[in-house]
This record gives C-alpha cells, structure tokens and sequence, in this order.
C-alpha cells in the first residue's frame, strides 16, 4: 500500500523555468573545427565575466548591464522542461552556470567597491524588471517576472520582490501567462521557509492576490489562465492557514463550478479542506457532498476523454499509441473498448487522494509490522469532517476514496476506473 501512496504522490509535480540555448552541436564534429555550442559557451563566459566585475566595480545596474540582461536571460527564458534536459546533456551546464551568476550579480550578493552598492543593483534591477514585466512584450515579460522572482538577499528570497511579484499576480490586466510566472516565484518564496512562520508582511501582500484569482471569472479554454488559478490555489494552504468568509465562498464556488478545469476544481477543494474553520462560514455538510459529487466527476471526466481519444483513433485509422491497458465496452456496442494509459489512472488516484484529504485526512500510525496506517480513530489532521458534530458519514466517504485508490492502481483499466466510479456514487450525505 505504501508504494500505492508514493506513487500517487508523485504525480504532483512542479515545472520550472530556465535558460535557452542554441541547439547542441552534433555528436563526432571533424577534429580541428570549432564546436559551435562550446564557443557560444566559452563567450557567454567571458560576458557574464566582464558583467559581473561591472556590476562589482561601479555598482550600478547601467543601461549596458539591462542590454546584457535583455539578451542572455530575457529573451532565452523560453521553453519546456524537456528541452532543458536535453540542453543539460548536451553540455549545458556552463550555460546554467552563467545564468546563476547574472542572479546572483542581480541580486547584490558579491557586494561592490562602494559601501552599500550590492543592495543598490538589486533594487536598480528590481525596479527595472517589474517594467520589463509590465511592458506588454510577450517574449520577456513573463521572464522578466520569473527573474525578478530570483532575486535573493542574505541567500533568501527578496522580501521586496515578494511585495512586487504580488502586484504582478494581482493585476487582472496582465497576461495570464505573466501573472503565473510571478505566482511561481510567490511559491518559491513559501517553499523556502518550509516548517517556519510566514512574515505577517508577505502574508498580508499574498492573500489578496490569491483572493483576486480565485475570485475572477472562470478562464475557459485558457490553458495560461487555468494554470495561473492552479497555482494560486497550491498557494492557499500556506499562505491562508485560516480562509476568510470571502476565500472559503470563491472555493466553494470553483469546487461546484462544472465549467472549471477538473484540476482547479481538485485543487480548490483540497485548499477548502485545508483552510476552513468555524469562521469561514461553509456548509461543511454540503461541502463534502459537493466534494463527493467531484470525486465522482472526476472519474467520468477521465473515461469520458479515454473515449473520445479512441474515437478520434478510430475516425482517424490511427492506433492507440503507447496504451496496452484492457477497457471499457460501450453501451452501445460490444466492440469498442477505450482504455486508459497508467499514468491517466495515476492521475485519477490522485485526485481521489487529494479529495479525500479534503474530507478528512487522518494521522498516519506504524502497526506491529511496521507500515504506516491511518488511524481514523484519532482526532484528524485536516478536512472537512473535522467542523462536522456527526462526522461518520464523512469519514466514511474519506475511507471509501482511498480504498478505490488501492482498487485502481492495482488494476489499472478503465473497467476497474468505471466500477470505482460507481462504488463512489453509492455513498450517502452526511444529514444537514
């Protein structure tokens, strides 16, 4: 069972930006020709070097530093996790290397020859990012952002940067795609202060903007802009321990919103579980029937795409790539089956996993073989459940989800997916 969890767990992952670089050159170049990654590398070095010692001589972020900036780290921001594994195997870690010293320079960690000049480039550089950020130039907009969310002082993030990067988050009349990138940097903020307080300054500049994306209109077929509202929910655990009436209201709302992106929809519910107290003025009854009601959902959702995907297979002559997993039979016919890659019933045990921690997520005691069980018996860590005076019905839900999740990841079909399904829908309401 414990493997069942890790492997739940793991599908929660984070993506990260980084530096582009030209192509790798080709494996087996001719002797005695120039490798043309390795000179681009080799000058990059000795830019970086001369801005660097600038930077540290004249303490100043000068206009021949923002054209530097503007052409190494700006405008090479641009790309996806893969390609960044490939860049590092080709050799790109000197590339890497140089981008953490130009944050590093930014940052004002190295100091200067003048008292105080260290601080002075970090704000310069500061300053001059949340206008790149604001310039409305899609190519470096969101990467300025995501530079500015870099910026570190005493080898922590900046508080003042966090002050901007809420700014940023909060306007409504930026791009999505900017926004999000300075909601990532809010929660690089809150991941290094793990297991410690949030200052009360970056929990007052936070929450608003938080509550200003959550409260906004749905997002529809805007991939940015559900990410953006994703990543903001992530955030809302840690940075709102305690959901005011109006947070507890907007997740509620995502939560019963069908126009929402399943993933918003998980996510808001595990903050509402997360988040609600007695104050928060939520039904918590008709919460965790509107959670099972998602539960459910989210199952159909899934099988509902596995079908529409073999249907598009089928118009199309083309095979299910890369999915060897038996289905589900049609209704209609005894002949098409639509079956589900792993990693989608992975997905779906997730969801079922955040869901019930949402409804009651219980401590987590050794038995006398030496695994980790949760003891429901115990006053819960979290969840819904925890408001009700009659909570067996909830726990029961919570207890039911987590056993279909051992039900599917050991049978990883779509039939198994659509029986859990119906086992889930057979629960019945806590009383209101």
């Amino acid at each position: 069972m414990i493997v069942h969890w890790v492997r739940v767990l793991a599908i929660l992952m984070l993506t990260t930006a980084g530096i582009a670089v030209p192509a790798a050159a080709q494996d087996g170049s001719p002797a005695g020709k120039t490798d043309p990654e390795k000179a681009a590398q080799d000058a990059l070095q000795k830019e970086t070097d001369a801005f660097v010692k600038r930077l540290q001589e004249q303490g100043a972020f000068d206009d021949e530093a923002k054209a530097f900036v503007t052409k190494v780290a700006l405008q090479k921001l641009r790309q996806t996790p893969d390609q960044r594994r490939q860049r590092r195997l080709a050799g790109g870690e000197k590339f890497e290397a140089s981008l953490d010293r130009i944050r590093d320079a930014l940052s004002g960690g190295k100091g200067g020859a003048a008292a105080g000049a260290g601080p002075k480039v970090r704000e310069a550089a500061a300053a001059w990012l949340v206008e790149q950020a604001r310039s409305g130039q899609p190519s470096i907009a969101a990467n300025a952002t995501m530079v500015l969310g870099d910026l570190r002082s005493d080898g922590k993030p900046w508080v003042e940067s966090g002050k901007q990067l809420a700014a940023i988050a909060a306007d409504a009349g930026l791009p999505p795609a900017v926004r999000a990138a300075a909601v990532a940097g809010l929660a690089r903020h809150v991941d290094e202060v793990t297991a410690k307080a949030l200052s009360p300054e970056f929990v007052e500049k936070t929450t608003p903007a938080l509550l200003a994306i959550v409260t906004a209109p749905a997002p529809a077929f805007d991939p940015a802009g559900q990410w953006l509202v994703s990543r903001a929910l992530d955030l809302v655990p840690s940075v709102v321990p305690q959901a005011s009436p109006e947070m507890a209201k907007a997740l509620m709302a995502i939560v019963s919103d069908q126009a929402r992106s399943m993933d918003e929809r998980v996510r808001a519910a595990t903050a509402l579980g997360a988040t609600t107290t007695a104050e928060s003025g939520v039904d918590s009854a008709q919460a965790v029937t509107a959670i099972h009601s998602l539960a459910t959902a989210a199952l159909a959702d899934s099988l509902e795409a596995a079908k529409d995907r073999a249907l598009a297979a089928s118009l199309s002559s083309m095979p299910l790539a890369n999915i060897q997993q038996s289905g589900l039979p049609d209704a209609g016919s005894a002949t098409p089956v639509y079956p589900l890659g792993t990693l989608e019933v992975e997905r779906d045990a997730w969801r079922l996993l955040k869901l019930s921690e949402a409804v009651a997520k219980p401590k987590f005691k050794k038995n006398k073989a030496g695994s980790l069980e949760p003891a429901w018996a115990e006053p819960l860590e979290g969840g819904l459940a925890r408001l009700l005076e009659d909570n067996a019905a909830a726990v029961d839900l919570a207890k039911q989800l987590r056993t279909e999740i051992d039900g599917i990841l050991e049978n990883p079909t779509a039939l198994r997916v659509s029986e859990a399904r119906e086992t889930i829908t057979t629960w019945t309401p806590p009383r209101e």
